[in-house]
């Protein structure tokens, strides 16, 4: 164990005391005021940890750098965070985290935001937005020997991104395989479906319905599947159409080899349902 007689706050306090009577009272202040540094603490950089249709997590980072002799705490932190306005998170909080002597010791404020607690309509947040605003005020406070706690202030401001919803593509109508008993067409829609976020969606099902030339054909539901971050899939939409009670619309339009289609429906995301409605013309 080190002895005691050998710390440096020992020494120092050893030779104010012989001092005292040399030295007035304040010339003794500033001694001590002079013997301790001021420890630095600066922000870094805002990390996110995690991004998705249901919330984000930031990471803010900041370091905190200790030159004295002897450790300091980092004893309390208050913060606020305002997210696109709406403030989220606001609060005091303990520490007590002991930073060695001489040392640089990194600091994590993390923040688990959730959309649905600053925003109503999800479906219209994500149309609307590419990225939402932060105001973050935060200060620390650190507790230092001799100059007991030293309040360290940051206003922080920038952007979150929002994730960007999947993009919804007709890319392929078959031509029309005609049944002559009992008399029916059936028809093949290849529904393309891009990620443009980074993280993988998962896809519920698509419940849809197909309007050829203004008549309603009915329509069905696919099967969930996942779509991977950035990644592009196809969904087989099927239709079997019973050409007696869908009218002369769709006998034309298969007769004329013209095809106008318009595909309504919706894609279940889970928190939302995104809609889809996609129309085109079609020539066999």
């Amino acid at each position: 164990m080190r002895s005691t007689y050998k710390h440096p706050i020992f020494r120092l306090f050893l030779v104010m005391s012989l001092a005292l009577p040399l030295f007035g009272c304040k010339t003794l202040s500033a001694l001590l005021d002079n013997a301790y540094q001021k420890p630095k603490m600066q922000y870094v950089r805002m990390r996110l940890r995690d991004i998705s249709f249901q919330g984000v997590s930031t990471d803010f980072d900041f370091t905190l750098t200790n030159p004295n002799a002897v450790g300091v705490t980092f004893a309390t932190i208050a913060y606020k965070l305002d997210i696109d306005g709406f403030t989220l998170f606001q609060g005091r909080a303990d520490r007590g985290v002991t930073i060695a002597a001489n040392a640089t010791s990194p600091i994590t404020v993390p923040f688990d935001i959730q959309y649905k607690r600053f925003v109503k309509a999800l479906m219209s947040f994500f149309q609307d937005k590419r990225s939402v605003r932060y105001d973050l005020a935060v200060t620390f406070g650190v507790k230092v020997p001799v100059l007991g706690v030293v309040d360290f202030p940051f206003t922080l401001t920038g952007n979150i991104p929002v994730p960007r919803l999947p993009e919804v593509s007709v890319e392929s109508v078959s031509p029309p395989q005609i049944n002559p008993f009992p008399p029916t067409a059936t028809f093949s829609f290849r529904l393309k479906l891009t990620n443009r976020a980074d993280f993988p969606v998962a896809l519920k099902g698509f419940q849809y319905s197909i309007e050829v030339s203004g008549a309603n054909l009915g329509g069905g539901q696919t099967t969930a599947q996942q779509l991977g971050g950035g990644r592009h899939t196809v969904l087989d939409v099927p239709l079997n159409v019973n050409l007696i009670q869908v009218g002369f619309a769709v006998a034309n339009a298969i007769r004329s080899k013209q095809f106008p289609y318009r595909l309504r429906g919706a894609i279940d995301l889970g928190m939302f349902q995104l809609p889809v409605d996609v129309g085109g013309n079609v020539k066999f």
